[in-house]
């Protein structure tokens, strides 16, 4: 008797509204790589749910780098390391985001939990990136001491949430990550408030190769 494998199909919770031009399946996602009529210069949105995502919490008071990784020292601080953007959520608190084309292993060490499936992650950037998330969470991204890459934490909509911020200036992406369960109205928000900055979802691509030129 043949066993026919089964591979399971996720879902992200949300499809950004637009005509797809390239996409494939990876870790069980199907991911979109590029959209007809793309604005590569922005502002764009792009749904990066599929990238692996971690929360460690440190065990005791040893400041021990999981993996061979340097960690931030400053709640609120983060740090790019080998392709994963790590941020200090708490004191002892850690999301790990693969940001990178890099392979990696799994993290299998005490204290890291996986969330790739559990949060969701959008990454707003290019021309008028800032000012539309301004108005979007109410946050302020031009505070003179908040050196990037950096994470800040609170309101979005009717939720609370986290935002990843990497880049200087006006060239900067925020990555939005929340749970599952509100991705649906938070991206619906975002778009409403896009519209007159013309904001259009991108592929993949355009995220990869911004990373690629850090």
């Amino acid at each position: 008797e043949h066993h026919r494998m089964i591979t399971l199909r996720k879902v992200s919770p949300v499809s950004l509204p637009g005509e797809i031009a390239r996409s494939e399946e990876k870790n069980g996602y199907v991911i979109v790589l590029k959209y007809e009529n793309e604005t590569p210069k922005g502002p764009w949105i792009i749904d990066l749910c599929h990238r692996p995502k971690y929360d460690f919490q440190m065990c005791g008071k040893e400041f021990k780098a999981p993996m061979g990784l340097k960690l931030p020292t400053k709640p609120g601080s983060a740090v790019i390391e080998k392709g994963w953007l790590i941020s200090a959520v708490g004191l002892s608190q850690f999301s790990f985001i693969h940001i990178g084309q890099e392979k990696y292993l799994p993290f299998d060490e005490p204290g890291f939990t996986d969330l790739t499936d559990g949060r969701c992650l959008f990454a707003v950037g290019g021309r008028g990136a800032p000012i539309l998330m301004e108005k979007f969470t109410r946050m302020n991204f031009n505070d003179k001491k908040m050196s990037s890459p950096c994470i800040l934490q609170g309101p979005m909509i009717h939720t609370h949430g986290q935002i990843h911020i990497i880049g200087e200036g006006d060239d900067r992406v925020f990555m939005i990550n929340l749970g599952r369960g509100y991705a649906r109205s938070v991206v619906h928000a975002i778009l409403d408030i896009g519209e007159p900055y013309d904001l259009k979802p991108a592929g993949e691509d355009v995220f990869t190769k911004w990373v690629a030129k850090r």
